[in-house]
């Protein structure tokens, strides 16, 4: 693909994103809620560079997430815009322990499904659209000890993306796993912006010093922004999943969605091919040993 056909068709998406801006509304700060159930609560957004790097211990040494099998989801679902979205997420989803999700809404389909499962869920909105909020959201069996989330603007459109990070304790131990979901700014004329996404969210990972899973979808679609990601993989010393089949979404012929990790023993990686979004859903699983130093059974990519 040539440059002038990457201009137009980026042209193309900024006035139908602009067009779209007319009813949407950027929410506050206070615009994070956490659910379970029926029962939800907006709170103000804790400063994810005031997290401790020890969070509390669980109240009423509550469960946690096993360190023998640690099963995620990260899937950009399109705001639920595609049909059989639904039956993706119940098929990929119920056997999950931890679901990463990017332009998640807070629409009556998806409580219903968290509601079923059980799930602890945070959400970081981005911008409301119609009255339904657009963000981030990770779930899982239980609560996180710690959450928070961060935005950056998009620089030509206006509209941020969000990042969520929790803290899970982990059964058994005193090891706390780290879950960031991320979704990477997509528009902009130059790198200033996604660099400091991205540099923001590496400054609150490096405070953690047990295992992480960062999953999302990065929007690393050209030379400099790869450049930036190989960085932050180095920098936080994270391996990086590379599926045996790539059927992750690639933009510009580069793959924008991604799962990494430290710490931790990969088990499966698949990206599952479907029509229900734009972006094509991964799943993966870890395991953590403490006694062993985590050697990659799959092929990573650095």
């Amino acid at each position: 693909m040539s440059f002038c056909q990457k201009i137009r068709i980026i042209g193309m998406a900024l006035i139908v994103l602009c067009n779209a801006m007319a009813c949407s509304i950027i929410p506050n700060s206070r615009s994070f809620v956490i659910g379970k159930d029926d029962v939800t609560q907006i709170r103000k957004n804790k400063d994810c560079r005031q997290m401790p790097p020890e969070p509390a211990e669980p109240i009423n040494h509550q469960p946690g997430i096993s360190p023998d099998r640690i099963s995620i989801l990260s899937w950009n679902i399109y705001k639920g815009q595609r049909e059989g979205w639904q039956d993706d997420l119940l098929r990929l989803g119920e056997t999950s322990d931890i679901l990463f999700l990017q332009e998640a809404t807070l629409n009556e389909e998806l409580h219903a499904f968290l509601g079923e499962h059980n799930h602890y869920w945070n959400f970081n909105s981005a911008f409301s659209f119609i009255g339904v909020e657009s963000g981030v959201l990770v779930a899982a069996g239980i609560p996180p000890l710690e959450s928070c989330g961060m935005r950056q603007n998009e620089p030509v459109i206006g509209l941020p993306k969000t990042t969520l990070v929790n803290i899970y304790q982990m059964t058994d131990s005193d090891v706390k796993l780290l879950v960031a979901n991320i979704h990477g700014i997509n528009f902009s004329l130059g790198m200033g912006a996604y660099r400091k996404q991205i540099d923001d969210l590496q400054a609150v990972l490096r405070n953690h010093v047990g295992p992480i899973i960062l999953a999302g979808d990065f929007n690393n679609w050209s030379a400099k922004r790869n450049k930036v990601i190989t960085n932050l993989v180095n920098q936080l010393n994270l391996n990086q999943l590379a599926p045996e089949e790539e059927n992750r979404t690639r933009v510009f012929g580069d793959a924008v969605d991604h799962v990494m990790y430290r710490q931790l023993i990969p088990v499966s990686h698949v990206a599952h091919k479907v029509s229900s979004s734009d972006h094509n859903p991964l799943t993966a699983t870890f395991r953590y040993e403490r006694s062993e130093s985590p050697k990659n059974s799959l092929t990573d990519v650095q």
